[in-house]
Parts: C-alpha cells; structure tokens; sequence
C-alpha cells in the first residue's frame, strides 16, 4: 500500500468532504451480520464506514496504510462517544497482522491500489490467515471494458495535462480545498492505472499549501481476481453488483466479491 495518496490534505479531505453511502453502510450491516464478528474495515481511512457501523453497536475494528487517516478516524470515533482503544491499527494489506480472528474482513474501494499484483496476492494470503473458519472477506474494486482498456493503452496519452479545474469543498474553518487528478501511466499488461493527485488548499482566495501524491490503481479482471482469491485459499468466491448482494449487470463499474 506504499505510495497511496491519502495523506495530509488528501485525508482531511477523506475527514470532511467524504460521507458514507447508505447503500455501502446497508449492505456491510447484513453482510457482517452474516457472516459474523468481530469484523475488519480493510483501508478504513477516516472511518468513513468503520465509525456508523461501530456506533450501531457492530464490533469492528480498523486498518490503514496511513497513519494521517487513522488519526482523523480516531477523533471521529471520540467525538462520537466511542471507544477506540485497540480499535485501529496503521498496516499495510500485505503487512496484515492483528491478534484477533474475523467473521467478517472488507475492503470498500481500498483493494488494488497502491502497490502490485504480488502485493496484493500476499495480501489475499493475510487475509485469508486472519479469518475465523466459516468467514467472509468481502472486497470491492474498480473495473473497466476492453473498450476502455484500450483507450488508455495508448502511451502517447501520458501524461495528460492537469484539468484547469478540480472538486472544490469548502472545509470547517471556512478554508477552500481543491483535488485535480490526472493519469500519468498505464500498464498494459497488469492494468494497473498510474494517477496523479493535486492538493490545493485556499485561504482568502490564495493559494496557500499545495501537496502532490501518487497512486496505482489495478483494474482486474473478475476471474483474474477470482483466481489469485482461490490461490490464497479461498474455496468460494461470488461475484456482485455494486452493494446488490445480486449478479453483476452490464456497465457495473463497481464489484463486489464475496470469498469464503
């Protein structure tokens, strides 16, 4: 998970401007319920999800490559009255190691970015080691048709300018934040994305802080996934819709896999 963005004003922007979606929130509240607790929000960041899940009374803890994201979930979970002892850890995917068993890991989003299909399959591994028998782990991903993988193949594309203009959100101490992403890179081969961030905080209309970050985004293929989740170890694998718990449709850019 080295070399993920979601650091200085990238989290405050995770912190203040990001909500979670009922959808997620519904479909993480049956699934766990499901399959059992404790739970693990994989990439928790802030605690977009851990915090509404955990003040629902739902026993789940919380991990992040970055340190900057857990220390804004951790005031989050203070603010809302919630013990966060022991609650998060700051760990990569493949570095995984927590002293308690699961029922339920998830990943929403936070799987296949920043770092390598071998990353990512020791971190299928990790998971798979930390869950109680009979358990889920739950993961959602980006994915693109052919079309579109052979619109960013072309190396040409690279870098492509920076927009003239990003999401803005006007922060809680009435600062202005803005994000302008641009792809750099493209990896045919892996279909791994090479994306560029551009942090702008605005006081005042000045420009006052900028930050920069990278990211590695993998859009694999189902069945690829499939496969490396059933190498891990895994004996049953569904694939979703986005948050259906039903068959994926056509044109789903989200995916969810379920793998017992």
């Amino acid at each position: 998970m080295t070399g993920t963005w979601h650091y200085g004003l990238i989290a405050r922007w995770w912190a203040e401007v990001n909500r979670p979606d009922a959808d997620e929130l519904d479909y993480l509240r049956d699934a766990v319920l499901r399959y059992g607790q404790p739970a693990l929000d994989l990439g928790c960041g802030t605690g977009r999800l851990l915090i509404p899940l955990l003040a629902e009374g739902l026993d789940v803890d919380g991990t992040d490559v970055s340190a900057d994201m857990l220390q804004f979930a951790a005031a989050a979970g203070a603010d809302t009255g919630l013990d966060m002892a022991g609650r998060l850890a700051c760990q990569a995917f493949d570095e995984l190691d927590r002293e308690r068993s699961y029922g339920t890991i998830f990943s929403i989003g936070s799987f296949a970015i920043g770092g390598s299909m071998a990353r990512d399959a020791v971190a299928l591994q990790r998971i798979r080691e930390h869950l109680q028998p009979g358990g889920a782990a739950i993961l959602s991903y980006e994915v693109i048709s052919d079309a579109d993988h052979a619109v960013l193949s072309h190396p040409a594309r690279y870098p492509l300018p920076w927009p003239d203009e990003g999401a803005r959100a006007t922060l809680a101490d009435g600062d202005e934040l803005e994000l302008l992403t641009r792809a750099v890179g493209y990896d045919t081969t892996s279909r791994t994305h090479d994306l560029e961030i551009l942090a702008r905080l605005r006081r005042g209309g000045s420009i006052v802080e900028e930050q920069t970050g990278r990211l590695l985004n993998t859009y694999y293929c189902p069945r690829d996934l499939e496969g490396m989740l059933r190498r891990a170890g895994f004996t049953e694998v569904v694939v979703e819709g986005p948050y259906t718990g039903r068959p994926p449709e056509t044109g789903d850019t989200t995916l969810v896999l379920v793998a017992r």
